[in-house]
Protein backbone atom coordinates (compact mmCIF):
# COMPACT_ATOMS: atom_id res chain seq x y z
CA UNK A 1 0.00 0.00 0.00
CA UNK A 2 1.14 3.43 -1.00
CA UNK A 3 1.47 5.71 1.89
CA UNK A 4 0.37 9.58 1.09
CA UNK A 5 4.00 10.83 1.00
CA UNK A 6 4.53 8.62 -2.34
CA UNK A 7 2.23 11.09 -4.02
CA UNK A 8 3.11 14.23 -5.21
CA UNK A 9 2.18 17.52 -3.64
CA UNK A 10 0.47 18.76 -6.29
CA UNK A 11 -2.55 16.75 -5.17
CA UNK A 12 -5.50 17.57 -3.84
CA UNK A 13 -5.54 17.97 -0.15
CA UNK A 14 -8.85 15.91 -0.39
CA UNK A 15 -7.17 13.39 -1.66
CA UNK A 16 -4.73 13.34 0.84
CA UNK A 17 -7.15 13.24 3.51
CA UNK A 18 -8.54 9.82 2.03
CA UNK A 19 -5.31 8.00 1.54
CA UNK A 20 -4.39 8.90 5.26
CA UNK A 21 -8.03 7.72 6.14
CA UNK A 22 -7.27 4.30 4.20
CA UNK A 23 -3.58 3.98 6.03
CA UNK A 24 -5.34 5.06 9.36
CA UNK A 25 -7.89 1.68 8.66
CA UNK A 26 -4.97 -0.77 7.62
CA UNK A 27 -4.31 -3.66 9.61
CA UNK A 28 -1.17 -5.70 9.99
CA UNK A 29 -0.59 -9.31 11.61
CA UNK A 30 2.38 -11.18 12.28
CA UNK A 31 1.65 -15.25 12.95
CA UNK A 32 4.40 -17.38 14.33
CA UNK A 33 4.27 -21.47 14.84
CA UNK A 34 6.60 -24.19 14.95
CA UNK A 35 6.44 -27.66 15.78
CA UNK A 36 10.10 -28.07 15.94
CA UNK A 37 10.10 -31.20 13.64
CA UNK A 38 13.23 -32.87 13.81
CA UNK A 39 14.25 -31.55 17.26
CA UNK A 40 14.04 -33.00 20.64
CA UNK A 41 11.61 -30.63 21.40
CA UNK A 42 9.24 -31.56 18.67
CA UNK A 43 5.50 -31.20 19.05
CA UNK A 44 2.31 -31.54 17.20
CA UNK A 45 0.08 -28.65 15.41
CA UNK A 46 1.47 -25.01 16.02
CA UNK A 47 2.27 -24.57 12.48
CA UNK A 48 -1.30 -25.73 11.77
CA UNK A 49 -2.44 -23.14 14.88
CA UNK A 50 -0.65 -20.43 12.99
CA UNK A 51 -2.51 -20.74 9.05
CA UNK A 52 -5.42 -21.17 10.89
CA UNK A 53 -5.11 -18.11 12.71
CA UNK A 54 -3.41 -16.52 9.85
CA UNK A 55 -7.02 -17.38 8.06
CA UNK A 56 -8.95 -15.98 10.54
CA UNK A 57 -7.68 -12.77 10.78
CA UNK A 58 -7.10 -12.38 6.52
CA UNK A 59 -10.90 -12.48 7.47
CA UNK A 60 -10.90 -9.57 9.64
CA UNK A 61 -9.48 -7.80 7.27
CA UNK A 62 -5.60 -8.07 8.65
CA UNK A 63 -2.48 -8.43 6.04
CA UNK A 64 -0.83 -11.64 7.19
CA UNK A 65 3.15 -12.31 7.68
CA UNK A 66 3.85 -16.05 8.17
CA UNK A 67 6.88 -17.46 10.13
CA UNK A 68 7.05 -21.47 10.62
CA UNK A 69 9.06 -24.09 11.09
CA UNK A 70 12.54 -23.73 10.43
CA UNK A 71 11.83 -19.61 9.71
CA UNK A 72 11.32 -19.35 12.93
CA UNK A 73 14.72 -18.24 14.04
CA UNK A 74 15.13 -16.13 17.43
CA UNK A 75 16.80 -13.13 14.61
CA UNK A 76 13.88 -13.63 12.42
CA UNK A 77 11.33 -13.65 15.15
CA UNK A 78 12.56 -11.07 16.84
CA UNK A 79 13.54 -8.93 13.55
CA UNK A 80 9.63 -9.17 12.61
CA UNK A 81 8.51 -8.62 15.46
CA UNK A 82 10.02 -5.34 16.28
CA UNK A 83 9.44 -4.37 12.43
CA UNK A 84 5.46 -4.58 12.89
CA UNK A 85 5.86 -2.82 16.35
CA UNK A 86 7.61 0.27 15.06
CA UNK A 87 7.34 0.26 11.33
CA UNK A 88 4.18 -1.08 10.43
CA UNK A 89 2.59 0.10 13.58
CA UNK A 90 3.32 3.65 12.13
CA UNK A 91 0.59 3.54 9.54
CA UNK A 92 -2.08 0.72 11.27
CA UNK A 93 -4.89 1.06 13.10
CA UNK A 94 -4.32 -2.78 15.11
CA UNK A 95 -1.46 -4.77 14.25
CA UNK A 96 -1.74 -8.30 15.71
CA UNK A 97 1.57 -11.19 16.52
CA UNK A 98 0.32 -14.63 17.15
CA UNK A 99 2.78 -17.42 18.24
CA UNK A 100 2.26 -21.17 18.90
CA UNK A 101 5.17 -23.27 19.88
CA UNK A 102 6.66 -23.74 23.84
CA UNK A 103 6.77 -20.82 26.19
CA UNK A 104 9.43 -21.49 28.92
CA UNK A 105 10.54 -19.89 32.06
CA UNK A 106 13.95 -19.12 33.47
CA UNK A 107 16.19 -17.31 35.72
CA UNK A 108 15.61 -13.73 35.51
CA UNK A 109 18.33 -11.31 35.15
CA UNK A 110 18.13 -8.59 37.71
CA UNK A 111 15.29 -6.72 36.00
CA UNK A 112 12.33 -6.57 39.30
CA UNK A 113 10.71 -10.01 38.13
CA UNK A 114 8.69 -10.72 40.99
CA UNK A 115 8.75 -14.50 41.00
CA UNK A 116 12.93 -14.59 40.00
CA UNK A 117 11.86 -15.71 36.63
CA UNK A 118 11.99 -14.64 32.72
CA UNK A 119 9.12 -16.13 30.62
CA UNK A 120 9.98 -16.69 27.04
CA UNK A 121 9.18 -18.11 23.85
CA UNK A 122 11.04 -20.96 22.13
CA UNK A 123 12.14 -20.60 18.58
CA UNK A 124 12.79 -23.47 15.84
CA UNK A 125 16.75 -22.84 16.65
CA UNK A 126 16.78 -23.60 20.21
CA UNK A 127 17.08 -19.61 21.38
CA UNK A 128 14.63 -17.55 23.12
CA UNK A 129 13.54 -14.14 22.98
CA UNK A 130 12.48 -12.98 25.96
CA UNK A 131 9.56 -10.98 27.71
CA UNK A 132 11.70 -8.27 28.26
CA UNK A 133 12.94 -8.02 24.70
CA UNK A 134 8.82 -8.19 23.60
CA UNK A 135 7.83 -5.35 25.85
CA UNK A 136 10.71 -3.26 24.84
CA UNK A 137 9.36 -3.60 21.30
CA UNK A 138 5.67 -3.30 22.22
CA UNK A 139 6.65 0.17 23.77
CA UNK A 140 8.15 1.37 20.56
CA UNK A 141 4.42 1.31 19.37
CA UNK A 142 2.57 4.15 18.28
CA UNK A 143 0.14 4.96 20.88
CA UNK A 144 -2.88 5.80 18.62
CA UNK A 145 -2.15 1.98 16.76
CA UNK A 146 -3.92 -0.96 18.72
CA UNK A 147 -1.38 -3.86 19.56
CA UNK A 148 -2.46 -7.48 20.36
CA UNK A 149 -0.55 -10.27 21.04
CA UNK A 150 -1.37 -14.21 21.57
CA UNK A 151 0.73 -16.49 23.00
CA UNK A 152 -1.03 -20.26 22.52
CA UNK A 153 1.83 -21.27 24.72
CA UNK A 154 2.79 -22.43 28.31
CA UNK A 155 3.85 -20.06 30.67
CA UNK A 156 2.49 -17.30 28.58
CA UNK A 157 0.60 -15.31 31.62
CA UNK A 158 3.07 -12.46 31.62
CA UNK A 159 5.02 -13.03 28.44
CA UNK A 160 5.28 -9.75 27.45
CA UNK A 161 5.66 -8.56 31.32
CA UNK A 162 2.03 -6.70 32.02
CA UNK A 163 0.86 -8.72 35.01
CA UNK A 164 -3.19 -7.31 35.26
CA UNK A 165 -5.82 -5.94 32.95
CA UNK A 166 -6.88 -2.16 32.97
CA UNK A 167 -9.35 -0.26 31.03
CA UNK A 168 -8.80 3.42 29.50
CA UNK A 169 -10.31 5.03 27.21
CA UNK A 170 -8.09 6.91 25.82
CA UNK A 171 -4.60 5.28 26.49
CA UNK A 172 -2.66 2.76 24.37
CA UNK A 173 -4.56 0.16 23.54
CA UNK A 174 -1.66 -3.14 24.32
CA UNK A 175 -3.38 -6.40 25.35
CA UNK A 176 -1.65 -9.63 25.80
CA UNK A 177 -3.78 -13.03 25.39
CA UNK A 178 -2.23 -16.14 26.66
CA UNK A 179 -3.68 -19.61 26.79
CA UNK A 180 -2.88 -20.46 30.42
CA UNK A 181 -0.93 -18.85 33.41
CA UNK A 182 2.93 -18.27 34.11
CA UNK A 183 4.19 -21.91 35.30
CA UNK A 184 1.20 -23.66 33.67
CA UNK A 185 0.81 -26.18 30.55
CA UNK A 186 -1.34 -25.19 27.42
CA UNK A 187 -3.74 -27.61 26.01
CA UNK A 188 -4.04 -28.97 22.37
CA UNK A 189 -6.95 -30.97 21.64
CA UNK A 190 -6.82 -33.36 18.34
CA UNK A 191 -3.22 -32.05 17.89
CA UNK A 192 -4.80 -28.66 17.88
CA UNK A 193 -3.98 -25.38 20.33
CA UNK A 194 -6.82 -25.29 22.78
CA UNK A 195 -6.78 -21.27 22.88
CA UNK A 196 -6.49 -21.15 19.04
CA UNK A 197 -9.51 -22.83 18.51
CA UNK A 198 -11.12 -20.66 21.31
CA UNK A 199 -10.52 -17.58 19.73
CA UNK A 200 -10.86 -18.70 15.67
CA UNK A 201 -14.28 -19.94 16.62
CA UNK A 202 -14.86 -16.46 19.07
CA UNK A 203 -13.18 -14.56 15.64
CA UNK A 204 -16.38 -16.56 13.06
CA UNK A 205 -18.72 -15.38 15.55
CA UNK A 206 -17.84 -12.01 16.37
CA UNK A 207 -17.25 -12.41 20.07
CA UNK A 208 -14.06 -10.64 20.87
CA UNK A 209 -15.21 -9.88 24.16
CA UNK A 210 -12.23 -9.38 26.89
CA UNK A 211 -14.12 -9.83 29.85
CA UNK A 212 -15.60 -13.03 28.55
CA UNK A 213 -12.26 -14.50 27.75
CA UNK A 214 -10.27 -13.57 30.50
CA UNK A 215 -10.35 -16.31 33.33
CA UNK A 216 -12.51 -18.69 30.96
CA UNK A 217 -11.41 -22.25 31.74
CA UNK A 218 -10.68 -23.99 28.69
CA UNK A 219 -10.53 -28.02 27.65
CA UNK A 220 -7.79 -29.52 29.92
CA UNK A 221 -8.35 -26.93 32.27
CA UNK A 222 -6.31 -24.58 31.54
CA UNK A 223 -7.04 -20.60 32.62
CA UNK A 224 -6.87 -17.60 29.76
CA UNK A 225 -5.16 -14.63 30.61
CA UNK A 226 -5.84 -11.35 29.50
CA UNK A 227 -3.53 -8.78 30.89
CA UNK A 228 -2.31 -4.92 29.42
CA UNK A 229 -4.14 -1.84 28.80
CA UNK A 230 -7.09 -1.31 27.08
CA UNK A 231 -9.57 1.10 25.14
CA UNK A 232 -12.86 -1.55 25.20
CA UNK A 233 -14.30 -4.58 25.67
CA UNK A 234 -12.46 -6.01 22.34
CA UNK A 235 -9.06 -7.31 21.56
CA UNK A 236 -9.99 -6.84 17.67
Amino acid sequence: MARCTDFPLRDSARVIIRLRSKAAGFRRALVVGTSYTGTAHQISGCEADAVLMGAALRGRGFTVQRLLGPQVTRARVLGAFRHLMRHHAKTCAHVVFFFSGHGIQHRASDDGERDGLDEAILCHCHRIVTDNEMRSAIDACPPRCAATMIFDCCNSGTITDYNSLHFNDDGPHRVTIGACRDGKIASQLRGRGVLTAELVKRLRNGDARLRALHGKVLTGGQVTTVTGFARHDSWM
